[in-house]
């Protein structure tokens, strides 16, 4: 499907199998001995290749691991993490030069934009491509998300990779089902947002994506797709599309092949403007002071 429809996949390096495990009865959040490392570097890159080779040609970006910095999903040291991010970089660029490795992306906690300067201070920096963040702000509106942006920013700068790509490689919200899914007790028992079906999701969506952009995040993977959890655009049970699948195919028309994104605030007022990829001048507004819904025209 990501072939006949030209997505380009950003593919997770990542859960080591119990057998592997430099621990192998460590808890986790899903079997036994997941978090840990492997035991053996040889059988990570072992996995790497097999991977590797398998979607050559195929997949042109991995990450390795998911959320380090949280013990919820790595049990290991930075100093080993470190060098899985630098076996897998080796390994892949022997397949094909054309790889991109993205740097283990940070979240939870606030002490995630300080894991990633030490990950990038230990080495890490060396071999990567592209630096990647979770930017999830779930109790907040998106606007919250430019402290940490700009935050990310300054540790790459600071540890020579400031020319590097951003990317967001994981947000989401808490969405309300509308098919009679119940909500997960776990999303509820993290205090996350919970956005209307209706506009406020879309609004939400719109609006993280429109400041990501304008701070120069380069790529923005919304979490998700599809979720039992209620952090869905489509419904869990029938899969239809939520309203918010709506506004995110309008703003995707005007972002792509655009240009010239800048966003300003004044007064809890919100002001995008752009120029279209026919040129076009167009700007998109809303108000986070008086809850006003994002409105886009075809005029400066």
């Amino acid at each position: 499907m990501a072939e006949l429809t030209k997505i380009d996949i950003l593919l997770p390096l990542a859960i080591t199998p119990r057998w592997a495990s430099a621990r192998p009865d460590e808890s986790s959040p899903y079997k036994p001995g997941n978090i840990a490392e492997p035991a053996n570097l040889a059988d990570w890159s072992t996995y790497v290749a097999t991977v590797g080779a398998r979607y050559k040609g195929r997949i042109k970006h991995y990450e390795v691991w998911n959320e380090p910095s949280d013990q919820n999903h790595y049990s290991g040291d930075l100093a080993t993490l470190v060098k899985l991010t630098c076996e897998a970089k080796r390994v892949l660029q022997a397949i094909d030069p054309g790889i991109k490795l993205v740097s283990p992306a940070s979240a939870g906690g606030g002490r995630h934009i300080e894991y990633l300067d030490r990950f990038l201070a230990a080495g890490g920096r060396k071999c990567i491509d592209i630096v990647g963040h979770h930017f999830y702000v779930f109790k907040e509106s998106p606007e919250a998300m430019i402290p940490t942006i700009r935050g990310v920013k300054r540790v790459m700068a600071a540890n020579g990779v400031g020319h590097m790509p951003l990317w967001n490689t994981e947000t989401g919200y808490w969405i309300e089902n509308g098919d009679g899914t119940p909500d997960h007790p776990m999303v509820a028992k993290g205090g996350w947002k919970r956005l209307g079906l209706e506009k406020e999701s879309g609004d939400y969506l719109m609006r993280a994506l429109l400041i990501a952009r304008a701070e120069g995040v380069d790529r923005f993977y919304w979490y998700s797709w599809d979720n039992r959890y209620g952090l869905g655009m489509v419904e869990s049970i029938t899969g239809q599309p939520k309203p918010m699948v709506e506004a995110w195919r309008v703003l995707a028309d005007r972002l792509v092949g655009a240009s010239r994104l800048s966003c300003k605030e004044s007064g809890g007022r919100w002001s995008c403007t752009l120029n279209l990829r026919s040129g076009e001048p167009a700007k998109i507004t809303w108000n986070v002071a008086n809850g006003s819904g994002v409105l886009i025209s075809n005029e400066r």
